[in-house]
């Protein structure tokens, strides 16, 4: 079963606006209280109507150790990616302790050049 990590330190949100969809990428890292955890994941909220806000909120899960582990806080990665709502302004990343918001940065579509690009030698 997965359990929220402790305290979110850092995300990072983008969205890749490419020819025919929006692609949003999410990030974050943060602190579990012990070591062993593993998969960590971002976990989206699914909504019935969209937020006022344009925020999308995440939880920030990972799988537990089986076992008993060392007591250290332990830095864990987590990721999203899918398709960004057209909505979407922020995003907001639970832990069990706090909640991150992060501004999404869009990145436009740099369509590849069509003029050659190949030299003649003579």
């Amino acid at each position: 079963m997965m359990e929220q990590v402790k305290e979110v330190r850092i995300v990072a949100a983008t969205v890749f606006d490419l020819i025919d969809r929006k692609v949003l990428h999410v990030g974050a890292i943060g602190i579990v209280g012990r070591g062993g955890y593993s998969d960590g994941r971002l976990e989206p909220r699914v909504y019935i109507t969209p937020p006022d806000d344009g925020t999308w909120d995440f939880d920030m899960v990972a799988a537990p150790p089986a076992e008993v582990a060392i007591q250290v806080e332990t830095p864990i990665g987590a990721s999203f990616s899918g398709v960004a709502a057209d909505w979407l302004k922020c995003v907001r990343v639970h832990a069990a302790q706090n909640a991150l918001v992060q501004e999404v940065i869009v990145m436009l579509n740099a369509a590849p050049d069509s003029g050659g690009g190949s030299a003649d030698t003579a």
